[in-house]
């Protein structure tokens, strides 16, 4: 048992870590719209009506696209509510890796009313099995070094 959840960190950490180059280098990304231009006001209702270039609003470094006006401007009167958490990071590396990854615009969860971004499909997978452990997580410190005296 302990060894398996062993296995399981090891091979999530890995993942994480190989995607970290992508996501320095920005080429990662397959859409140039936050949530591969769907519009956020209505992912949480379970609906996937894509958005129109027509309606747009850009929030916290990411271009949204509405399917109409009257969403686009609910979005811009509470962006919180409906913007990608934690300015589109990574919970599961968040909570794994103790870094701060961002996420794929494409690559997201809907959990209790909350849009969330993952670095990979192994994030997500990881994310949607067990929601709870991953969202909103605090940042975590990294344990003390050895000979750092703590």
């Amino acid at each position: 048992m302990m060894v398996t959840r062993f296995v399981k960190y090891l091979v999530l950490t890995t993942l994480l870590m190989a995607t970290t180059v992508f996501a320095q280098e920005g080429s990662h990304t397959k859409s140039k719209f936050a949530l591969d231009g769907l519009d956020p006001v209505v992912l949480d209702q379970g609906r996937h009506d894509k958005g129109n270039q027509e309606f747009r609003a850009d929030y916290d470094g990411y271009t949204y696209l509405f399917s109409s006006q009257r969403n686009r401007s609910a979005f811009k009167g509470s962006p919180e509510k409906f913007a990608v958490q934690d300015h589109g990071n990574c919970p599961v590396a968040k909570v794994m890796m103790h870094r701060e990854i961002k996420g794929q615009p494409e690559l997201f969860s809907v959990y209790q009313g909350k849009t969330y971004l993952f670095a990979n499909q192994g994030a997500k997978e990881a994310f949607d099995a067990n929601p709870s452990k991953f969202a909103g997580s605090p940042p975590r410190k990294s344990p003390p070094r050895e000979g750092s005296g703590y």
